[in-house]
């Protein structure tokens, strides 16, 4: 339950410290006087949004702090998943600071908190029920939210929704893949073209020098075996060759004496190796003559071939190194290119299967969401007897989203839409609330809605903000009879302007507001007593209130102290 809120500098409080009953409590006040900034110090605390507009004017800061104790059944809950912080005798304080500069901070039992862990913390402990509820149920995601909450669906609709996204996703990647396809293959075929033509050439490393240099010997033919003949011939064929010459001068130097022998010994030397020399490039010549004989089917072929590599360099070069590079490249792009012809194929398959898991998903969602619905309806319509609505036949429907594809009918929420729909009397039939539903009767329903939830929801505070909007005095009665019935089971809190639900309060606070200093300040104190007649009356009478209405007061308290 909500020990107590303490509130410093939020707009029109300047300091409130509140005491709350674990039963019933309800906030009265003129209109204007400042009940919603209880709620906003409720939302502040809750981690809502906060802005530095709230902060008391001439103040540095606002400070709200809110002293929650735990059911047993929460506190190691709470230990566990949302306050990860010391808890004695199941106790946790939430507070939460907010300067003029917007900057705010956040604390459980003492200690700095992130914002998130002060919401996770504010959703789990407090559940507001605001005035707009009955407006949402306009909303056919509120709706399907009331459903799943109270059929426990979280799992359901977060496996529908992967679904969902999955489903778009695979149509997405298959839809562009097919966009694709036809670019790709114009590519495809191009790219074939050129590896055709490049592996028909069949060029290989070092050959475009190779040829060049052999194409040079073919050109040179003529020249090379005048060269070489006339070598061979001044070296070793022709009469007095130059080989000849070195023989003899050899020969007469060997008819020498040892002395004279000995003096040219470095000369024979130089001769015989001369003469070596002479028989290689002899050898060389016969080779290079032998080499350069001239063969014009050769020439020609290897002309024709320097040619074929040159072209294919100009296309794709504009070098040896840079066509294979090129070929290396193609080929590579021609495989990336074949992966994504068979990735088309399997995002078929894939959107396929996604399809499929998406319509499984979502059918199941709808069968359990129509179990859910009729049992909440059935215990809705329960709660709504006893709000005075004993003939209305409250029931909810589910109705298939309109699409030609699945992906067109499979919405956020659903494949189908969840609606409430409302028979307010015999012998008419049911149709949306939004058609026939009046204010009053909306109030209500929303709020049977709210008290069948809160079984599942289990937050132990339970928070309305003038949820009878649109009930009159007749029905005041009833509501109030149960939102106390429903305080038996946790704590409720009740903002209302109805003197019959305000005379079912365990705990009667007054929110005033009045000038003090020359400053308006709005006040938050319990009634007793007189003081508790005496705004009973007013909210019955406003500023007319007299002895008549001070007695109907009383009756109104008398008789709700009897029933309940």
């Amino acid at each position: 339950m909500l020990v107590e809120l303490e509130i410093e500098n939020l707009a029109l409080i300047r300091a409130a410290r509140i005491g709350f009953s674990p039963r019933l409590n309800v906030l009265t006040g003129a209109t204007g006087a400042g009940k919603t900034l209880v709620l906003r110090a409720l939302d502040l605390v809750r981690g809502q949004r906060a802005e530095r507009a709230q902060v008391r004017e001439g103040a540095a800061e606002c400070t709200v702090s809110a002293l929650l104790r735990l059911p047993p059944r929460l506190v190691e809950e709470t230990r566990r998943r949302i306050a990860p912080v010391p808890l004695q005798d199941g106790e946790l304080l939430l507070a939460r600071t907010l300067g003029q500069d917007g900057a705010s901070r956040c604390y459980m039992n003492g200690r700095l908190v992130p914002l998130a862990a002060l919401r996770e913390a504010g959703a789990r402990l407090i559940d507001v029920l605001g005035q707009g509820e009955a407006r949402l149920l306009a909303d056919q995601e509120h709706r399907a939210g009331l459903v799943d909450a109270f059929g426990g669906l979280g799992a359901a609709r977060a496996a529908y929704q992967q679904a969902r996204a999955r489903a778009a996703a695979c149509g997405e990647r298959r839809d562009r893949l097919h966009a694709e396809t036809r670019e790709r293959r114009q590519r495809l075929d191009l790219l074939r073209f050129q590896d055709d033509e490049i592996r028909a050439a069949a060029p290989e490393p070092g050959e475009l020098e190779r040829l060049g240099r052999e194409l040079d010997v073919h050109e040179a033919a003529a020249e090379l075996q005048a060269l070489c003949t006339e070598g061979l011939a001044e070296l070793y064929e022709a009469d007095d060759s130059m080989f000849d010459r070195l023989a003899r001068l050899e020969r007469r130097a060997g008819g020498l004496s040892g002395g004279a022998r000995d003096l040219l010994q470095p000369a024979l030397t130089a001769l015989d190796r001369a003469a070596r020399e002479i028989e290689e490039a002899v050898a060389g010549l016969r080779a290079a003559l032998e080499g350069a004989a001239a063969e014009p089917a050769r020439h020609a072929l290897v002309t024709e071939r320097l040619d074929a590599l040159r072209r294919l360099c100009d296309r794709y070069g504009p070098g040896e190194k840079e066509l294979f590079a090129r070929r290396a490249a193609i080929a590579a792009e021609i495989s990336r290119l074949e992966q994504d012809e068979d990735e088309t194929a399997g995002a078929d398959r894939e959107a396929a299967a996604a399809l499929s898991a998406l319509a499984e998903q979502g059918e199941a969602l709808d069968r359990a969401r129509r179990a859910a619905g009729e049992r909440l309806a059935a215990q809705a319509q329960e709660r709504l007897r006893a709000l005075g609505m004993e003939a209305a036949l409250f029931t909810t429907e589910l109705a298939r989203h309109a699409g030609e594809h699945l992906l067109e009918r499979a919405r956020p929420t659903g494949l189908s839409s969840v609606d409430f729909l409302l028979a307010a009397n015999p012998g008419h039939p049911a149709q949306p609330l939004a058609k026939v539903a009046s204010g009053g009767e909306s109030a209500r329903i929303a709020l049977a809605l709210r008290m069948t939830l809160s079984s599942v929801l289990d937050a132990p505070v339970m928070v309305f903000d003038e949820i009878e909007s649109g009930v009159g005095a007749r029905l005041g009665e009833v509501v109030g009879r149960s939102l106390k019935a429903l305080a038996g089971e946790r704590q409720v809190i009740v903002v209302t302007h109805l003197p019959q639900v305000a005379a079912c309060a365990d705990n009667h606070l007054h929110v005033a507001r009045a000038e003090r200093g020359g400053a308006t300040e709005t006040t938050v104190g319990a009634l007793h007593g007189k003081e508790r007649e005496a705004e009973i009356a007013a909210m019955l009478r406003g500023s007319r209130a007299g002895g008549t209405t001070q007695s109907e007061a009383r009756s109104i308290l008398k008789q709700a102290r009897e029933e309940t």
